[in-house]
């Protein structure tokens, strides 16, 4: 009997006990959470003091090596146009690389056809055709694809009115400047000048043509085609250059006398 009772009382108390204990669980849940929350804030509070102080190290060595606000403000821009200024410089030296790739007129010959070429212009203004020839044949030799020593060979027998080995040299000319991908309008208003002094109307025409083609706005062009077209008596095309001549170029000294001869048409 007395273990059934000392059995009671303490399940009573323990019953008792564990009121009392569910009682004060929210407060203590409560101081806990508080707690916490103090603790995330101190180290939030760390870390930002910590950052800020980085911060202002990391200002600190910027403003030693800046010597102002106002030329730090201006770094952008100078950066840009330092930027710029290497740009310019890489496009004008890969223009004139792949020019120099691309034109055999440029390329640099060796001191000793350097000197013979340099002969071969001298002698050709004195009027001395053969031995300027001889000189250019001798670095076409040694240099076969040069455009400088053929074209100037061209000049040479222009100039001592050897005109059918000029017409010849000068299709040569095109040719290999076809070939080397630097064909010019030049050269074919050349050819298109020989043929004219050969009376070769058609063929003369037809390269200055495509003389007028590469270099559709340039006076000269114009006005040798217009003046072609005029001889070969085909005015609507005569027409057609001069006009275009005329709206290019109005101060153009050779119009007065290009309309005289248009006019002149039959």
């Amino acid at each position: 009997m007395l273990n059934i009772i000392a059995f009671i009382i303490f399940i009573s108390s323990l019953a008792l006990i564990a009121l009392i204990i569910a009682k004060k669980m929210p407060i203590l849940r409560e101081i806990k959470f508080e707690e916490v929350l103090r603790e995330k804030h101190k180290k939030r509070f760390l870390l930002e003091e910590r950052l800020k102080r980085k911060f202002q190290l990391a200002i600190s060595k910027i403003s030693r090596r800046i010597p102002s606000i106002k030329s730090a403000a201006r770094l952008p821009g100078e950066l840009r146009q330092y930027y710029k200024n290497l740009q310019d410089i890489k496009n004008a030296y890969w223009k004139k690389f792949t020019k120099q790739k691309n034109s055999a007129d440029d390329l640099p010959f060796g001191e000793e056809d350097e000197a013979k070429l340099l002969e071969a212009k001298e002698l050709l203004n004195t009027d001395k055709f053969e031995d300027a020839e001889k000189a250019a044949l001798h670095v076409i030799k040694e240099n076969p694809k040069s455009l400088r020593a053929y074209k100037l060979l061209a000049e040479i027998y222009l100039k001592s009115k050897n005109f059918l080995h000029a017409e010849a040299t000068w299709e040569h000319v095109v040719k290999l400047a076809q070939r080397l991908k630097n064909v010019s309008a030049s050269h074919y208003l050349q050819l298109a000048e020989t043929k004219l002094k050969l009376e070769k109307l058609e063929d003369a025409l037809q390269n200055a043509k495509k003389a007028v083609t590469l270099e559709p706005s340039n006076p000269k062009m114009l006005h040798f085609i217009t003046k072609i077209c005029i001889i070969a008596k085909q005015k609507e095309l005569a027409w057609k250059y001069y006009l275009k001549l005329k709206k290019n170029n109005p101060a153009n000294e050779g119009l007065d006398q290009l309309l005289q001869e248009l006019k002149g048409i039959g």
